[in-house]
């Protein structure tokens, strides 16, 4: 430490402290966060400001700072989203102190006052200023003064470590070292010692400060920080605005080939047997330290794998591939699948033991996985007869049902759309017994060709009216439909127009 006077260093001098507390007011009395001693460079801009911050003050209370000489042009106190700050024209300041040197003892005064507005207490305070126009100083690199410039404030979430790191040197003049000097620190915040001597661009100073808030710390905080060398002389102080916030929930999307899936919705492409899918499911934080999980809410598509979640190195981010190939007996499959994101509750040694520190959340999204009916996708050296064959039926019904393929003999080129039955609207009170039985077909064909037919019970009616069969069509207006491969050796000879 060292003694200042008249704004000389004095370190290897004696020196005295005192202060006294007023123990009946000391909760209620502001306390102004600033370091007692700032040190102002004549730069570009003829003006220097500096935040000035009430700490522990009353719910419902309001502070107001004011000069404790109002007579002064050179110095205005301005309050902008409840943060005072006191601005200094350091151009007129320093060409009234003969241009190269000024040292400035600024007294304040914060009034606290209640609802009603009465006084609880009023609290005077001096800081000393000391501008100076030479440039053989320290200062902050251009990388640490991107923490100080932005407008919005630096994001600590609770529960999880925020982290800054400074770096500063004097690339102009001799120095034997540079340090930093810091102002009031929340409770819970750490600095690490400093790294390189902050001799040169080369050998920058660094330090970081670390900190992991706690609940309790919900809020706005500055913390002001100077660099400064052996000799004394110091950077203009800078000021870094943290709020502390509980993390956010996250959010989790399923896409299919870059296309995103509307919520409970299907994939904006149909799906086909015989081909493969590959769908993402991604989450994503705000919090970039998050940690975040995604696991399945019930079950996945039959025979469809989810694989392990992969994860970015620059942002709370995870994905897991969903890899679904429809196989012959899932034509008709319309299932509702969902997930789960998961995000980390946040830790912290100093927040009275609580398990869970912040707050953790869990999100839910859900698509509609919709195989198409009655078509399939050939694959390389698939011919008529083995697709005949899957479905219990010939080659020459298959070729019927397909008008495209000229000839039953040419060799059909993979990805070609096979038609493997037509569609059946469904009419009221239709059975699958009955359905089946009229167009020759067995009941395990039947429901190989209709997998949302599974597991219905024999004689169930499916709907009862046309309004029934038309809510669960494919759209507004249209017939629910089953796909059918009629055989005309085992069918009924007899329609219902058959007198």
């Amino acid at each position: 430490c060292c003694r200042i006077d008249g704004g000389v260093n004095r370190g290897d001098g004696s020196w005295h402290m005192e202060t006294t507390i007023d123990l009946l007011t000391a909760l209620r009395s502001p306390r102004i966060v600033s370091l007692p001693v700032v040190f102002v460079m004549d730069g570009p801009a003829d003006f220097e400001t500096m935040p000035l911050r009430v700490s522990d003050a009353p719910a419902g209370s309001r502070t107001v700072f004011s000069l404790a000489d109002s007579s002064s042009e050179e110095l205005q106190i301005t309050v902008q989203r409840q943060l005072a700050s006191l601005n200094l024209n350091t151009a007129a300041l320093l060409a009234g102190a003969g241009g190269g040197h000024a040292v400035l003892h600024v007294g304040l005064v914060a009034v606290t006052t209640d609802s009603e507005g009465h006084v609880m207490s009023s609290v005077p305070a001096e800081i000393m200023v000391n501008m100076s126009a030479a440039m053989e100083r320290p200062a902050f690199d251009p990388s640490t003064l991107v923490l100080f410039g932005s407008d919005a404030p630096a994001v600590a979430y609770v529960g999880f470590e925020f982290e800054a790191n400074l770096r500063g040197y004097q690339a102009v003049g001799v120095t034997d070292y540079v340090g930093y000097t810091v102002g009031v620190l929340p409770p819970g915040v750490q600095m690490s010692t400093v790294r390189g001597r902050g001799t040169s661009v080369s050998d920058a100073a660094e330090m970081t400060l670390r900190w992991t808030p706690c609940l309790s710390d919900l809020g706005l905080y500055v913390v002001c920080i100077d660099i400064v060398n052996s000799e004394g002389l110091a950077a203009t102080q800078r000021c870094l605005r943290l709020s502390v916030e509980l993390d956010q929930r996250p959010s989790l999307s399923i896409s299919l080939d870059g296309m995103e899936i509307a919520e409970n919705g299907p994939p904006p492409q149909p799906l086909y047997i015989g081909r493969r899918y590959h769908f993402m499911v991604s989450a994503i934080d705000s919090n970039a330290k998050d940690h975040l999980t995604i696991a399945v809410n019930g079950s996945l598509p039959p025979d469809a794998v989810l694989l392990d979640a992969s994860s970015s190195a620059t942002s709370a981010m995870t994905s897991r591939e969903l890899v679904f190939a429809p196989k012959h007996n899932h034509g008709g499959y319309n299932t509702l699948h969902c997930f789960t994101a998961t995000d980390a509750c946040g830790t912290s040694t100093h927040c009275g033991g609580e398990v869970c520190v912040g707050r953790q959340d869990t999100v839910n999204r859900c698509f509609r996985v919709m195989v198409q009916r009655c078509e399939y996708t050939l694959r390389a050296g698939e011919e008529l007869q083995q697709i005949a064959n899957i479905y219990h039926s010939d080659w020459l019904q298959l070729w019927s049902h397909n008008e495209h393929i000229l000839s039953p003999d040419e060799a059909l080129q993979p990805g070609t759309i096979l038609h493997i039955g037509r569609t059946y609207d469904v009419q009221p009170y239709d059975t699958l017994e009955a359905v089946s039985q009229r167009f020759g077909m067995s009941k395990d064909a039947f429901v190989a060709l209709n997998a949302d037919m599974m597991g219905k019970e024999d004689g169930q009616a499916v709907c009862t009216s046309i309004q029934d069969c038309q809510n669960l069509g494919p759209g507004p207006g249209q017939m629910y439909q089953w796909c059918i491969l009629p055989s005309s050796c085992t069918g009924q000879r007899a329609s219902i127009y058959t007198v």
